[in-house]
């Protein structure tokens, strides 16, 4: 299970669906087709028509209540790949016992709401070992956006056009701060270009090894990026406070230091208790990094993929919250997106769930990976997909059930 296509669900759900996936197979990608205003059946684009298996909402896709000519057209948006199917209603609106017409290999599992976290896990590791037909590839662009309307032979034959299956993505390279994490982060975020903090950072990063920071003619500061240390006089509280001056952070001049005066610089400007003033640059970064962002909050512009190598040393950073240790569980076991985790926890504020995102990136914490496209328009819930109230329970139920299951 490589490319798995969810289709039909709201967006809390895919979300906490597609962080599930994440997170129990690490080689599967998922494509998400947003449910439509009208809950009829979506157009599928070439990515959607080159995924191997599917998750499918069928109250999402308009039929809820099980028909013959509602069960030709699921085989058909299928085309033959194994699927989880979610059905509404005690009886799972008909669905439930109903043999369709299935093709040799694939397998379709329905999951009754209300269902667990452990029961969509469970049902998608039937489906994983289910068909995966090779015959699926990307439909031709000129043809990406004609309606599937032919039952199963025409989409087949669709996906079949062409001089052959689309090709293979490239796979993602994971980026760290001294590889190439700041122009991705800052193509995310185009406003941190003029904050005088992150320009520092640019500045420092373009070294790598040991160097001499300077602000004006009187502070004076050694540090070593590769090794994560910055050797400092100044309590955290004071530098804290020059990562709120603009003027402060311009005037600062960054210079290399070869690796074998490093000791000899320490000594002179420190002393020889110099081990004292040698701080950890993670934790100073996060910190300063925190202070200028809650004061100047960036807008994002396109989403941004990220995932943890490292737990950030909460012990010792101020004003941790839950969410904050909730997002490190979830981001450390599988790449996350800001877009994909702002559908997951629509009760949080975008910006604090970005800021934790920026935080982890400019610590060293996090890899990135390359950059996506502009952030599309969020579709709007239709009022025609208003859901009982023991359904909408339900959902939150399993969205509940999954995160609590991250610790």
């Amino acid at each position: 299970m490589k490319k798995i296509l969810l289709v039909g669900l709201t967006d809390q759900e895919a979300a906490a669906i597609e962080i599930m996936i994440g997170m129990n197979w690490r080689d599967a990608q998922c494509t998400v087709l947003r449910r439509s205003l009208s809950l009829a059946m979506p157009e599928q684009t070439p990515e959607a028509l080159a995924c191997t298996h599917c998750v499918v909402d069928l109250f999402g896709l308009g039929m809820r209540k099980y028909s013959a000519e509602n069960a030709e057209r699921l085989m058909a948006f299928l085309g033959g790949r194994s699927a989880v199917a979610l059905a509404w209603g005690a009886d799972g609106g008909g669905w439930t016992g109903q043999k369709l017409p299935l093709a040799a290999g694939q397998v379709l599992e329905l999951l009754v709401m209300p269902y667990s976290s452990h029961d969509m896990k469970t049902a998608l590791g039937k489906v994983r070992e289910g068909k995966a037909p090779a015959e699926m590839a990307a439909a031709p662009a000129g043809r990406a956006s004609a309606a599937p309307s032919g039952g199963l032979g025409q989409i087949l034959s669709q996906a079949r056009t062409g001089s052959g299956p689309a090709p293979e993505p490239a796979p993602d390279k994971e980026v760290g701060l001294l590889k190439g994490a700041i122009p991705i982060l800052l193509h995310a975020f185009p406003d941190l270009q003029g904050n005088p903090f992150f320009r520092l950072v640019q500045q420092i990063i373009s070294h790598e090894g040991p160097q001499v920071l300077t602000f004006g003619d009187e502070m004076f500061f050694i540090l070593a990026p590769r090794e994560g240390w910055i050797a400092s006089p100044l309590p955290l509280a004071s530098m804290a406070k020059m990562a709120a001056s603009s003027s402060l952070l311009g005037s600062a001049k960054a210079t290399p230091l070869p690796p074998h005066q490093v000791e000899e610089e320490l000594r002179r400007h420190f002393g020889e208790g110099f081990r004292q003033a040698q701080k950890p640059l993670d934790f100073l970064c996060w910190v300063l990094a925190d202070s200028t962002l809650r004061q100047n909050p960036p807008q994002r512009k396109a989403d941004l993929r990220f995932r943890l190598r490292r737990f950030p040393n909460f012990t010792l950073l101020p004003n941790t919250s839950n969410f904050e240790i909730q997002l490190a569980a979830i981001c450390s076991r599988a790449p996350q997106s800001l877009e994909k985790l702002c559908r997951s926890f629509p009760q949080h504020d975008p910006a604090d769930i970005a800021r934790f995102a920026i935080l982890c990136i400019v610590s060293g914490s996090a890899v990135v990976l390359p950059a996506s496209a502009p952030i599309a328009a969020p579709a709007p819930v239709p009022a025609a997909a208003a859901k009982p109230a023991h359904a909408q329970a339900a959902r939150k139920g399993f969205f509940k059930s999954l995160l609590d299951k991250l610790f």
